[in-house]
């Protein structure tokens, strides 16, 4: 009994001490060894690197620093197209000398004045929106992206407003014109940045507008190569009754008016006041006086 104990013993050492070592011809193996050495045969699998989304950016970038240009009352917009836009968000701001104001951010719109507004057109375009432009619209447009530094484009709109001037007979700007009754009076308003799509300017005198005679003989109107437009109003056989205040306008829209006065003079008053450059009210009391000192030179 003892003896079978004994060999039984014997066995187990040998498989935990010194047969753990196990034996081949010639070669000597160790688990030990093997279990608490890195493997040489398996390959290690590479870290991998992080890959970060691109940045947002311009479809057009040579968008930046133009012009664009709109006519007075009419519907614009400028494009802002960008790709890659992720979480970030577009935003549009107007810039008028020093003055930033913040129009939209997205599809919220910042801005009192209901004629802006955004617009998103799929897949990377966000429209700013005009209506109805008015001068104070001229003024540099920024899309922006909130990135870290933030990302932008820069549009300038110009509005074109008509101006009106009423010019003699040389095309130098006049506001009087003096005539002897009986002759024939040409009156002339000039529209400079004139667009087919704006009103005919019209000539009014106490708040009636003037309008053309059957025979088509009393308005005309001529258009220039620079775009401008020119208003002449003709006045047959003039008296008394077409002096006065005349008014030059450009109807339905908000456009300075401005006011040509015409005088009736007599003889030689007309060569004089001419030179002078002065009305005949102011010149009358001259000839006033000069003709008090030259009754009392004859007493």
């Amino acid at each position: 009994m003892l003896r079978s104990f004994l060999h039984s013993l014997i066995f187990l050492l040998q498989l935990t001490g010194e047969l753990s070592n196990v034996f081949y011809p010639g070669y000597q193996r160790n688990f030990w060894l093997e279990f608490s050495t890195p493997s040489t045969s398996s390959t290690s699998t590479p870290r991998e690197e992080l890959v970060l989304p691109p940045r947002p950016a311009f479809v057009n970038p040579g968008y930046n620093g133009t012009v664009q240009t709109v006519t007075l009352g009419q519907t614009t917009h400028i494009d802002c197209k960008v790709r890659n836009l992720q979480d970030f968000q577009v935003s549009w701001i107007r810039r008028t000398g020093n003055t930033m104001d913040l129009l939209t951010t997205e599809r919220l719109v910042f801005s009192a004045d209901a004629r802006y507004s955004v617009v998103h057109v799929p897949p990377d375009n966000w429209k700013l929106v005009i209506k109805f432009s008015q001068k104070k619209d001229s003024a540099s447009y920024l899309c922006q992206v909130n990135t870290h530094p933030p990302e932008f484009i820069l549009v300038k709109l110009l509005v074109i407003v008509p101006t009106l001037i009423t010019v003699d007979d040389m095309g130098e700007p006049a506001r009087e014109k003096y005539f002897k009754p009986g002759s024939t009076i040409v009156l002339r308003c000039l529209v400079t940045n004139y667009r087919q799509e704006f009103a005919l300017p019209a000539w009014s005198k106490a708040g009636l507008r003037l309008l053309d005679d059957k025979d088509g003989k009393r308005l005309k109107y001529e258009y220039g190569k620079d775009g401008s437009l020119e208003l002449r109003l003709y006045l047959l056989m003039a008296d008394v009754h077409d002096t006065g205040d005349y008014m030059c306008t450009m109807p339905g829209m908000d456009i300075q008016p401005v006011v040509l006065t015409l005088y009736l003079t007599q003889g030689e008053e007309t060569a004089a006041i001419q030179s002078s450059g002065l009305s005949p009210l102011a010149v009358q009391p001259v000839y006033t006086l000069l003709l008090y000192l030259g009754i009392n030179l004859l007493y």
